[in-house]
């Protein structure tokens, strides 16, 4: 079988992906339509194709392609599909996709079945968000039913801002809810592994050290650890959502009382799954196992107090709105010095020194981005 490996740009998931399999002499394609998508650099990609998703590319797939779970969109549009064409999938059908990956059915789904998590609003009517502003309990959080990366989540701090922020995200990221504002330090990712009955065959807890952005964003310098409280949730919420495939949760715990609060819930690979594997958990490889019908053995076992960080650019950026913000001084210290710790990593998002290229293409694609930009400045100059 032929792992099909959807992409982007910068899209250190997918080069995680087809490195895994890659090492496992697994055909991929990588498919992107952008001709400087980082995994197309890896010597690992098996083929490389620059399309978009339509009719004609979907035709030319085959029974013996079966495609990887990565960015939420390209998932929906071949889950969707896939009824239609040869190809298979390497996680769950559409209609279970739209469940979990709209944050609000997701928080209605934790209402219903007790879990722990933010108090949340759901806006389905614009007179509701006005009778409800001035009885929310502040800061409170508005977050769009679909993103990722943190993008479009934003913190408000008083009645007068609510509707115009809701207003503002509506329009650039879609629906969204308003949920309690958590007061946290400690935020977790417990990653699963599930096969075709349900049953959990592998699990990973990673904690994030470092998020960018700041508190919103995903993991950028992150650690696996052994954590029972949090396993045994995880347990707990994925026995009652009977899913498939990979699937990511997300966790903090709730300073008030000391509990973990779930967040999110992610059907596909995660941010930070290089550190997972580096811990002995290959879950691209073992979730290609399992979607060919290979049988694998169960085992929760893992290495905890693997590290993993992306340096450039997430952490980087982290430091930097640091050291520009205004924190305290001793904190700004301490970031800078947490930075330069390189000795204390062991797994790396991007850089490998034995697949080079893709670390390289970072570098070329922002200086060809800033030479296009300064061509562009000087046409516009003459032409005046």
């Amino acid at each position: 079988m032929n792992a099909v490996v959807p992409t982007g740009v910068g899209d250190h998931i997918g080069l995680a992906v087809v490195r895994s399999l890659g090492k496992k002499k697994i055909s991929t394609t990588v498919v992107s339509n952008e001709k400087r998508s980082m995994p197309f650099y890896s010597k690992y990609c098996t083929k490389k194709r620059i399309a978009e998703y339509n009719d004609e590319f979907l035709s030319e797939l085959t029974e013996n392609d079966i495609i990887m779970p990565n960015g939420e969109d390209e998932m929906l549009f071949f889950a969707k599909n896939a009824p239609l064409y040869d190809y298979s999938l390497a996680f769950p059908d559409y209609a279970t996709l739209e469940t979990i990956i709209d944050k609000s059915h997701l928080m209605r789904f934790a209402e219903m079945h007790h879990i722990s998590a933010p108090k949340t609003f759901f806006i389905d009517d614009p007179d509701f968000l006005h009778e409800i502003a001035h009885s929310l309990t502040y800061p409170a959080i508005i977050k769009p039913n679909r993103g990722r990366g943190g993008r479009g989540i934003v913190r408000v701090d008083s009645p007068d801002m609510v509707e115009e922020t809701y207003a503002n995200i509506l329009f650039q990221y879609g629906p969204s809810t308003i949920q309690e504002y958590i007061p946290f330090t400690k935020r977790y990712s417990s990653a699963v592994l599930t096969d075709n009955t349900f049953e959990i065959q592998r699990i990973c807890i990673i904690q994030e050290k470092r998020t960018y952005p700041l508190n919103t964003g995903p993991g950028c310098f992150v650690e696996t650890v052994a954590n029972e409280e949090i396993m045994n949730l995880t347990f707990d919420i994925m026995n009652a959502l009977k899913i498939r495939g990979v699937t990511e949760l997300d966790f903090v715990i709730d300073e008030r009382d000391g509990k973990p609060k779930l967040l999110e819930i992610n059907p596909r690979f995660w941010g930070s799954v290089q550190c997972a594997i580096s811990a002995g958990v290959d879950f691209p490889f073992l979730l290609y196992e399992i979607a060919t019908d290979n049988s694998i053995a169960v085992s929760y076992d893992y290495r905890a107090g693997i590290t993993g960080r992306n340096v450039f650019c997430n952490d980087l950026r982290h430091l930097l709105t640091v050291l520009r913000g205004r924190f305290p001084l001793p904190y700004k210290l301490k970031t800078m010095s947490d930075f330069i710790k390189f000795y204390q990593d062991d797994a790396y998002f991007i850089f490998s020194s034995e697949d080079i290229r893709p670390f390289i293409s970072i570098f070329e694609y922002y200086l060809l981005r800033k030479t296009d930009q300064v061509r562009l400045n000087f046409f516009k100059e003459i032409s005046k």
